[in-house]
């Protein structure tokens, strides 16, 4: 593989936790530098001009991911309860499927997207990598030219390991866009995961070939060293592989690479694997597994109309009363007509103006037993400015279904606010 490296941030760069240990820097070692010479400087600068381009990808990934998921929240919302509302054995429900299985993507895309662009938090899990893989299939066709022939061949019978699923994709994607640097001209990718026994029991095992240039004896001594690369300046940071090395061996795994020149290479990486797979959850948390309302009122306020409608349909379908505002001072100006009770807010937390978490401090001081439901279109990452830590209610992530709306409308009732999702 030539052309290392052209990163693909994620989770996995963090200095120094992902530079290997046996390459950094003594901080005992003393250290003499003079002025840094023209081409030091060209670097350093092209360096923090990176860092500002992700800065700015950041933050922009997380707007476009806001509005993403209320779309994504409405076109799921629609499906679910056109589903249920059909008989069983109307076609139209398989066309609704094929909708509900295109938005659930988009909705993982998204979530890719905002990880890569993002310092997320790890959050190691029971992951399924040949379904992992399938789901980097379809972005890595999007990456790579279209002179290059991607092959997958996924034999793993037990394709499970313990691993941050972005981590895993932020290994995969930097192995995979490196391969295609080293096929200027065309070639073939292929990633292959088998299970194999090995030293220490069983392993999973993910193989990144292709058939460009090759590497020298010199360069794959050095290719995990950080800010090694053979790049020009401007083109990469050389903390691509650095990132792999760090999250493969904290996991307890390993990387190597194979490669001659001329001949290609393959970068071998093996993971710990586990006896058993990841919980399998409902394919559709549906109305109908909710608990049902009992006339209660709730406030739901959201300052896009269309969310508004799906989320006031569902719960109005489950036996709620339903307020509709569309920001904070509408909310009050609502609250201020309804002389009776309002058992629950359902609100966005990040409006302009009146945030989520003010509006609810302001209303429970004219109805002290009011609880409170809060929903964004943000990641976690994204509202930690937004004052996360005690948020009161919990936290509904979109999308959401219907199914899941309800239930934690029902549970924010019951006072239960430690579910997940």
């Amino acid at each position: 593989m030539s052309g290392l490296e052209k990163d693909v941030p994620g989770p996995g760069e963090r200095a120094p936790d992902s530079i290997p240990q046996q390459l950094a820097p003594d901080p005992s070692a003393e250290t003499v530098r003079g002025p840094l010479a023209p081409d030091d400087l060209e670097w350093v600068n092209a360096m923090l001009l990176q860092a500002q381009k992700m800065e700015i990808l950041g933050r922009l990934s997380a707007g476009v991911a806001h509005d993403f998921n209320n779309l994504l929240t409405v076109i799921i919302g629609v499906a679910d309860l056109r589903f249920d509302l059909l008989p069983t054995g109307d076609s139209t429900r398989a066309d609704l499927d094929v909708i509900r299985s295109a938005a659930d993507r988009a909705a993982r895309l998204t979530g890719q997207l905002l990880h890569f662009a993002r310092n997320s938090k790890v959050k190691p899990v029971a992951v399924d990598a040949s379904e992992r893989l399938c789901e980097t299939e379809r972005m890595l066709r999007r990456v790579i030219s279209e002179d290059i022939a991607l092959v997958t061949r996924f034999s793993a019978e037990q394709p499970w390991i313990f691993v941050d699923p972005m981590q895993f994709d932020v290994v995969i994607m930097n192995l995979a866009i490196n391969a295609r640097d080293a096929m200027p001209s065309g070639g073939k990718l292929t990633i292959e995961c088998a299970n194999s026994t090995g030293s220490g029991g069983e392993w999973l095992e993910v193989r990144v070939r292709d058939t460009g240039i090759g590497m020298t004896e010199d360069v794959k001594s050095r290719i995990f060293q950080p800010f090694f690369t053979t790049k020009e300046i401007g083109r990469g940071t050389g903390l691509g592989l650095a990132a792999c090395h760090g999250i493969v061996t904290s996991l307890g795994g390993s990387i190597r690479v194979e490669s001659e020149p001329g001949h290609g290479s393959v970068f071998i990486v093996t993971f710990p694997a586990c006896e058993e797979g990841p919980a399998r959850l409902a394919t559709r948390d549906s109305l109908a597994s909710a608990g049902r309302g009992a006339g209660e009122t709730l406030m739901l306020v959201d300052d896009d109309p269309a969310v508004r409608h799906v989320c006031e349909e569902a719960l109005r379908h489950q036996g709620y009363q339903v307020l509709c505002a569309s920001d904070g001072t509408d909310a009050l100006c609502v609250a201020k007509s309804h002389v009776a009770a309002i058992d629950l807010l359902v609100s966005d937390l990040v409006m302009k103006g009146m945030n989520g978490r003010m509006l609810f401090e302001r209303l429970r001081l004219q109805r002290p037993g009011l609880r409170v439901l809060f929903i964004s279109g943000y990641n976690e990452e994204a509202l930690q400015g937004a004052s996360m830590e005690n948020l009161e209610g919990g936290l509904l992530q979109k999308p959401f279904t219907p199914g899941k709306l309800a239930r934690r409308v029902r549970a924010a009732l019951d006072g239960v606010t430690d579910l997940a999702g």
